[in-house]
């Protein structure tokens, strides 16, 4: 070690690197001060088995950056209160470095676990707490919870790069606060099985909002849209398929059929039903229906809007317009 006066005038102890007597290591600057300089890439050496390490490391030869380096047998860093700095924190040898950031009310207890990173999953762990809260400039946006994620009011959970959909508890409404659901471009809701989760549904953009509720069938072409307000009508359309059954406990008491509108459960007309009324606009008469079925029809094509009635067995019309 050499013992030196500076251009600053200070007394400084230069240590040389034993294997290299002309390379310094690291001065002591024995000024108010007070500096310790170590010189790149070499560390300041923590515990009898050199168990950590810091230092100005220039491995990254384009950003040179301050490595704190924890030995294997435990690769945890504690920051605490100096008033806790000797307690024993009965926590596990860490195999992967993690940071705990300790309360200064019960250090050995209650800390915020971050890292642990196994090349798979890494954690960020509230120990001896119930609640971590996300904050932008102190104030919480929202926190995560053993019960889920709560944000707070008029804040969104935000889907896509994009920013494209947003969930969020609204209060717009100053009365009746709402929980909205607000979606971007293509104005549309998919629901559909997780399989099928990525088709390409080849669908046009939505103008105004709609759901789209998808068969497990054939997904991509099978679905029921509903919406599509546009300020003066709305829609509920069927896409590949025949029917919109209108369902009370599971029985069907109407439905909209390319035949026309069915009152009562459906039947065909040649079979037998329980008080069925079919309004078909289009078209001409069954040829037949069953008993208790009934099918009122405007036959436009071969009796110029005539309004027809038919019943019974016989497949016999009563024409009850002219």
């Amino acid at each position: 070690m050499a013992i030196t006066q500076n251009t600053r005038n200070h007394v400084v102890a230069a240590l040389a690197d034993p294997a290299a007597a002309t390379e310094v290591i690291g001065i002591l600057d024995g000024a108010a001060e007070g500096d310790t300089t170590v010189t790149d890439d070499n560390s300041i050496i923590f515990g009898t088995g050199t168990d950590a390490e810091i230092l100005w490391s220039t491995a990254d030869a384009s950003n040179h950056s301050l490595v704190v380096a924890l030995g294997d047998d435990n690769q945890s860093l504690h920051i605490s209160d100096l008033g806790a700095k000797a307690t024993d924190w009965n926590i596990s040898a860490d195999t992967h470095p993690t940071l705990y950031l300790h309360s200064n009310t019960t250090p050995a207890t209650d800390y915020l676990a971050i890292g642990a990173h196994d090349g798979t999953t890494a954690s960020i762990n509230v120990v001896g707490g119930t609640t971590l809260a996300l904050k932008i400039a102190g104030t919480t946006q929202g926190n995560l919870t053993a019960g889920g994620i709560d944000l707070i009011d008029d804040n969104s959970f935000i889907i896509g790069t994009g920013l494209d959909v947003e969930l969020l508890w609204s209060t717009a409404d100053a009365s009746n606060h709402a929980a909205v659901l607000a979606l971007g471009a293509s104005r549309a809701l998919h629901v559909t099985d997780v399989a099928d989760k990525a088709v390409d549904w080849n669908v046009s953009a939505d103008s105004h909002p709609t759901l789209y509720i998808h068969s497990d069938t054939t997904a991509a072409t099978d679905y029921l849209r509903i919406g599509d307000h546009d300020g003066t009508e709305a829609d509920i359309d069927c896409v590949g398929g025949t029917s919109i059954a209108l369902k009370l406990a599971g029985t069907e008491y109407a439905s909209v059929r390319i035949t026309g509108l069915a009152c009562g459960a459906y039947v065909q007309a040649s079979t037998a039903g329980t008080d069925q009324l079919t309004l078909k606009s289009t078209g001409t008469a069954p040829a037949s229906t069953g008993a208790n079925v009934g099918h009122l029809y405007a036959d436009f094509e071969t009796d110029d809007d005539e309004l027809f009635w038919l019943s019974g067995t016989n497949g016999t019309a009563t024409q009850l317009t002219t």
